[in-house]
């Protein structure tokens, strides 16, 4: 991108730099708990956390609980430009991918039922004391959750069902929120996004070029890496119905877009990048198989995220920053029969959602479906205006 004229869309990413001498903390937490005490569960998350020291060094200590861990960076850590949306969704992409490949090792007679999804968030303290009151603030959380969960559980065992556990409970459950130092909070680095705009998460593929070798891929297209990188988007837009409306991908990356109207996460920045890059790695490791039967997965892929925000350009505007064929001549030079390859290959893959009648759905049922419309992966123009104007009801 960088000297061509969609350079511009760098003015529409998030600035989030961490600026020196903070520190850098990435705390990362699974989205469902786990029940007190399931000891595998813990050495799971801790054999990941052994993973992430091992694999980056900028990372010099950890401490975890239940589902969640903290990393801390040293000080002078210059990972990433210390840009907080790429340093958090690496890693919380590369701890989901871990999960997912260690799992037998800790669970050998319990299959995954579902990809696991980590979100998270980044933290910047100012000095060493400011992280040790972070730390000790976490331990008397740790300490506190596991009282609380202790009894939820005891209770569910002896008889009463969830709800009723949760209300008996519900005055110490107070107290813990309480526990919770302002202070802390207003360091953490999540901004918010502008209401009433688009939000574009976008996602790479971090070293795919080692990684597709590594793997042999067959160049310059693999069908089979394409067909799971498109497996993964579908499984991103089913999991976020309510929220994600339309994704576009392209060889190891992907534009996901949610709606101007979307308040997931609160449309905080980075909590909802990590949500969804951990989501779509932990797919993409798990599914592996489904399309590589005779190639193990070597080492743990990964991938970065970034959000954009824009209010939108004209339909024509947006035609036109599109247009353009640099490359035709090359094509040309090269003899390349470029109008026979897979469409897939030329003008990469879009998921969306079939249009169905909600209000119909609505009016029969008297609730809207948990899912609605089947998730589509087409291979189209999405440059000229038909096919916005035969689905006018994706950017609605």
């Amino acid at each position: 991108m960088a000297n061509s004229k969609y350079e511009y869309v760098k003015c529409f990413e998030v600035e989030d730099e961490v600026m020196f001498p903070n520190i850098i903390l990435v705390w990362i937490k699974a989205s469902k708990l786990h029940k007190p005490h399931d000891l595998n569960a813990l050495k799971l998350m801790n054999s990941c956390a052994v993973k992430v020291l091992e694999e980056y060094a900028d990372v010099v200590l950890a401490y975890g609980f239940s589902d969640e861990y903290t990393f801390v960076f040293k000080k002078t850590s210059k990972f990433y430009e210390r840009r907080a949306s790429k340093v958090l969704s690496i890693f919380t992409s590369f701890f989901s991918s871990i999960f997912v490949r260690k799992w037998d090792e800790f669970f050998p007679y319990k299959e995954l039922q579902c990809s696991p999804s980590f979100h998270g968030r980044v933290i910047a303290r100012a000095s060493v004391e400011a992280l040790q009151v972070y730390l000790l603030w976490r331990q008397n959380i740790c300490h506190l959750t596991n009282l609380h969960e202790q009894c939820l559980w005891r209770l569910v065992e002896r008889g009463m069902n969830g709800k009723e556990a949760w209300d008996f409970i519900k005055d110490f459950d107070k107290k813990i929120n309480n526990v919770t130092p302002e202070y802390v909070r207003s360091f953490e680095f999540d901004s918010k996004l502008m209401p009433s705009t688009w939000i574009v998460v976008r996602i790479d593929g971090c070293h795919f070029h080692r990684f597709s070798e590594i793997h042999e891929f067959v160049k310059p297209n693999d069908d089979r890496a394409l067909n799971l990188m498109n497996l993964c988007a579908v499984a991103v837009l089913e999991k976020f119905w309510e929220d994600i409306v339309f994704a576009y991908g392209v060889s190891d990356e992907y534009s996901f877009i949610l709606k101007k109207a979307t308040n997931l996460y609160q449309r905080r920045a980075n909590t909802i990048i990590s949500a969804i890059v951990s989501f779509f790695t932990s797919t993409y490791v798990r599914r592996w198989k489904n399309f590589f039967q005779q190639s193990e997965l070597k080492y743990p892929p990964s991938f970065d995220g970034r959000a954009l925000v824009a209010s939108g350009k004209s339909k024509r505007e947006a035609q036109n920053s599109l247009k353009g064929a640099q490359l035709q001549k090359k094509i040309e030079e090269l003899a390349i029969d470029y109008n026979n390859l897979p469409v897939m290959y030329r003008q990469g893959s879009s998921v969306y959602r079939d249009k169905v009648d909600i209000a119909l759905i609505h009016q029969e049922n008297g609730e809207f479906p948990e899912n609605y419309g089947k998730v589509i992966v087409g291979h189209i123009d999405i440059i000229g205006p038909t096919f916005w104007l035969e689905h006018p009801n994706i950017l609605d």
